[in-house]
């Protein structure tokens, strides 16, 4: 109740304009924040952050297509494969995991790879997943390319049903065990470098990026989460992850009035209550709009 209590103070701070005691109650909010959740904010324009165990390790969950889009994307710039390219899936690739591509499956069903890529960002379809990452080689060249593009401390190493079958019917201590492992995971800052890489369209092509962006803006997964407190009309753009006992979020907010954007990470381990850690999610970066936008004045 403390936590979500200097929340709510620090919005009743933001709606008087006051950007010194909204900074100061972030502070409070730092010290006070649930255990097992990192957090980072970069106000892209000014380089300005916030975080709440920012450099620590957490498992990622779907967050981790975002990065697999990227891949393909790069791929498809440097014409190594096609956007149009079409793709006949076989009952062999469908995903026990969430995946409406497998409800909907007959044979002979085909979809070119920018379908697939729509299908997992903005649907989060675990087919569309695995599919796309044989077709790129694996795990492994998510993993490269990010170490190409200088980032460290973030990786990718299994496949959805690699993930499902690793998690099937475990116990508590097996879940212990995933929620400290260091294979698919990131740190919070780094997911929020790569969201303001992302925002400032830097690491694929300006068309290829504006297909993702736009993809991450159309997503119907998880509304709750970092658009669940932020004012009706901000523009959001958004991958949101889940696996078991872990709520996160990734994405890049529009601060209105030119005020620039924000690169934002949320992950949440060990979670008990699903609806409480998307509050917290909501909350904080409904709290770092309010700095970032009173701070930019």
């Amino acid at each position: 109740m403390r936590w979500l209590t200097g929340i709510l103070l620090l919005n009743a701070v933001a709606s008087a304009q006051d950007s010194q005691a909204v900074t100061q109650k972030w502070k409070t909010i730092e010290q006070a924040a649930p255990p097992r959740f990192g957090f980072a904010a970069i106000h892209i324009e000014s380089g300005k952050t916030l975080a709440i165990d920012g450099q620590a390790r957490y498992p990622m969950g779907s967050v981790y297509k975002a990065l697999i889009a990227l891949t393909v994307l790069d791929l498809a710039d440097q014409g190594k494969l096609r956007l149009d390219q079409p793709i006949e899936l076989r009952k062999e690739d469908l995903n026990g995991g969430y995946s409406p591509l497998r409800e909907a499956f007959h044979p002979g069903l085909t979809l070119s790879i920018e379908e697939l890529l729509r299908h997992m960002v903005s649907i989060s379809d675990n087919t569309a997943c695995d599919v796309l990452l044989a077709r790129i080689g694996g795990p492994s060249e998510v993993t490269r390319r990010l170490r190409a593009w200088g980032f460290r401390n973030v990786q990718v190493d299994r496949t959805e049903k690699q993930l499902a079958a690793d998690l099937s019917n475990a116990d508590e201590a097996e879940l212990e065990r995933y929620w400290n492992d260091p294979r698919d995971t990131s740190t919070p800052f780094e997911m929020a470098r790569i969201m303001a890489r992302i925002a400032r369209c830097d690491l694929v092509k300006p068309t290829s990026c504006a297909l993702l962006k736009n993809w991450m803006h159309n997503t119907p997964t998880s509304s709750k989460r970092i658009k669940g407190a932020l004012p009706a009309g901000v523009r959001v753009e958004h991958k949101t992850g889940g696996m078991p006992g872990v709520i996160n979020d990734a994405g890049i907010i529009t601060l209105p009035g030119g005020k620039g954007h924000i690169a934002i990470a949320a992950f949440l381990k060990a979670v008990k209550n699903v609806d409480e850690a998307e509050i917290t999610i909501a909350e904080t970066a409904l709290a770092a709009y309010n700095v970032f936008l009173l701070g930019n004045n």
